[in-house]
């Protein structure tokens, strides 16, 4: 946010450091400084009153409950400098009239909501005062009434809003819209709403997004004389869905979204009412008590600290005094019992929920650079071991110098028994409780590309998480999956040696049994309970370095994307003499098949009849840009045909 350093300075009786040095004091305790700039009004009228310094301040959203606003910013330069922080006392109003409006709050997602009525108010153009502060941090004059509503919002934090109470029908009604409502906004947007928007509705109609941006129907002009001012607290997840629903960001969207107390709403109201009387008011100006809708107030905060966990946490040797006096410096009210001080929390302090938090504003107002460093003491480190990570890895490296491959598959299947509240799609529902499906549609799917990845036998592993139990008592069980299946057409060996194997493997270098449910002759997917292999694990075993595979070499590989078009098969068989080098027919095959020709020629049949020798292979062809056609691989295998009939072979 940006600050004008002119409307900082008016919060302090005594002069403030120059815009720079108080951005190099916030820097050092409490905030990151964007930017520091010196502002020049183009307003002749401004011009006279003076240039102004811009400090960009990098307010967090733990900070963003109190900080977001000068005021708030301006208590922070005081606690660092110690300079005394004028009060903004609550005005006293006389002769306040009984209230007219009513005030439904129908919704829990509204906190709190305040509602003043004003009569017989002058709306006209802000005067210098006002506008220059506006103008200083980015913000357009609108008219005194709602200039002064903003203005409040930018020196306390809290988002007010101001309706014209002569074009309000009825009630104030706090309530989500109603199906087909629409609104129009202050910048003449249509709004079509639906049920899950917060409003301000009168009896007839919504008169605002709750939170977001007020609508044209109520609107404060130059004719209003009479308005009703708000002062509110909405939930602050709720703010953020509609902000994101609507499209509609704004300076108020901001704060609720990050969350203020609702004990700002009362100040906030009365200082708008305060300047209303000085900027917009009359001799005949009429204002009526507040509405006050806060059903549950917040209750006060406080929080034990000792002087040991201080000193323990930041490594300082504070006095119990010295605490309290950092405390005191914060404005925050403490009790000192011995070691122990009882600190209250400021409403506004939203970020302060435990011990470590306070330590943490104690630190950094005392200075972190007044702590010194300390050697770290002596002790006897042994790493402990991720017993799920070492077997895992383990686990890995063995299946891998078998000739298996890893997959990962989706944790959400088609059909099952637990599902999240929004599922991802419609074929993916449900959390899997088990990984055999998934691994047997990879199974299916590489198995149909075995010829395309150049493998007579598929053979893959997975180690993943199910989810395992009762409703209402799931768990996430380890598992691994190991499949196995061979190309269409090939026979031996047998799947299901692969996968005895493996397990034989695993076995025998854990040490430990891996139980298996299923009949290795008929299922192609097996799953094993990993969750006792990590209790019974040795870690020892775990740690010795011939255990993990080393870093691979680097090399200079380039990724050749996958083509998304069907690949194209052709056997070839070809007599060639005892004499002659098989490596003459694979150089040709590998020449005029060309650019489409994606694998090497595949050797997967060898006979010998006398002086001849029968070499059969296939061909895979792809292309990165079509799907091809027969006849353009036909004239492919008819240019290697002619080739293989010129070199005096015979072609099976």
């Amino acid at each position: 946010m940006v600050f004008s350093y002119n409307w900082l300075k008016e919060y302090f009786e005594e002069d403030l450091p120059t815009a720079e040095t108080v951005a190099e004091l916030l820097t050092v305790h409490s905030f990151e400084i964007e930017g520091v700039e010196r502002k020049t009004f183009e307003s002749s009228e401004i011009k006279e009153v003076g240039d102004d310094w811009l400090i960009d301040i990098d307010v967090l959203p733990n900070r963003a409950h109190d900080a977001l606003c000068h005021y708030g910013m301006a208590r922070e330069i005081s606690v660092i400098t110690g300079l005394k922080l004028k009060n903004i006392e609550e005005k006293i109003f006389p002769n306040l009239l009984s209230p007219k409006i009513k005030i439904n709050v129908k919704e829990d997602f509204c906190r709190r909501y305040i509602g003043r009525q004003i009569k017989n108010v002058k709306v006209g153009e802000s005067p210098l005062k006002l506008r220059q502060k506006l103008e200083a941090i980015g913000q357009r004059s609108i008219n005194n009434i709602v200039d002064i509503t903003n203005l409040v919002m930018f020196e306390l934090n809290q988002p007010m809003h101001a309706f014209d109470s002569g074009k309000v029908d009825g009630d104030i009604n706090i309530r989500f819209a109603k199906e087909g409502e629409e609104i129009t906004t202050l910048d003449n947007n249509e709004v079509k709403l639906s049920t899950d928007i917060p409003v301000i509705a009168d009896d007839k109609s919504p008169l605002a997004i709750a939170g977001a941006k007020g609508g044209k129907k109520a609107e404060v002009n130059e004719q209003t004389t009479n308005i009703i001012l708000e002062s509110a607290n909405f939930d602050p997840v709720l703010v953020r869905k509609t902000s994101v629903k609507t499209g509609i960001k704004t300076d108020s969207s901001k704060r609720f979204e990050n969350e203020i107390t609702p004990e700002l709403a009362l100040k906030a109201i009365d200082r708008a009412t305060e300047l209303i009387f000085e900027f917009a008011g009359n001799d005949d100006t009429e204002v009526f008590e507040v509405v006050d809708n806060y059903s549950n107030p917040v209750e006060e905060k406080t929080i034990d600290v000792s002087t040991d966990r201080v000193n323990s946490l930041l490594g300082s040797e504070l006095s119990t005094e010295d605490i309290s006096k950092i405390l005191n410096k914060l404005l925050f009210e403490n009790e000192v019992s011995d070691s122990l001080i009882k600190v209250s929390i400021p409403y506004e302090r939203l970020d302060l929920n435990m011990q470590t938090d306070v330590i943490e504003e104690i630190g950094r107002i005392y200075g972190y650079d007044k702590i010194t460093e300390q050697d770290l003491p002596d002790f006897d480190f042994k790493a402990k071991i991720n017993k799920e990570y070492g077997v895992n890895t383990l686990i890995r490296k063995i299946l891998i110098d078998l000739g298996f491959s890893e997959v990962v598959t989706y944790s959400f299947i088609e059909s099952g028994s637990l599902s999240p509240e929004k599922p991802i799609a419609e074929d993916k529902k449900f959390l899997r409780d088990s990984i055999k499906p998934g691994m047997q549609k990879s199974l299916e799917l590489n198995q149909r590309n075995a010829d395309l990845l150049g493998l007579d036998h598929i053979n893959i592993f997975e180690i993943g998480k199910v989810f395992d139990g009762e409703p209402n008592n799931y768990y996430e069980k380890p598992v691994l999956a190991i499949g196995t299946i061979n190309k269409q057409g090939v026979k031996k060996p047998n799947p299901a040696t692969f996968k005895k194997q493996a397990i034989e493997k695993l076995s025998e270098i854990f040490g430990v049994e891996f139980k298996i449910k299923d009949n290795l002759e008929n299922s192609d997917v097996v799953e094993i309970d990993l969750e006792e292999i990590y209790k019974s694990a040795d870690s020892d075993k775990l740690l010795k370095n011939d255990s993990y595979p080393e870093f691979p070499a680097i090399k200079n590989n380039s990724y050749t994307p996958v083509s998304q078009y069907p690949f194209v098969l052709r056997d070839i068989a070809v007599w060639l003499p005892n004499e002659t080098s098989v490596d003459e027919l694979t150089e040709i095959l590998r020449e005029k098949g060309g650019e489409l020709l994606i694998r090497e020629p595949r050797q997967f049949d060898v006979y010998q009849k006398d002086d001849r020798t029968s070499y059969a292979y296939r061909l895979v062809f792809q292309s990165y840009e079509k799907t091809l056609t027969d006849d353009e691989v036909n004239k492919i295998m008819d240019s290697i045909n002619l080739e293989i009939e010129l070199k005096g072979w015979e072609i099976r």
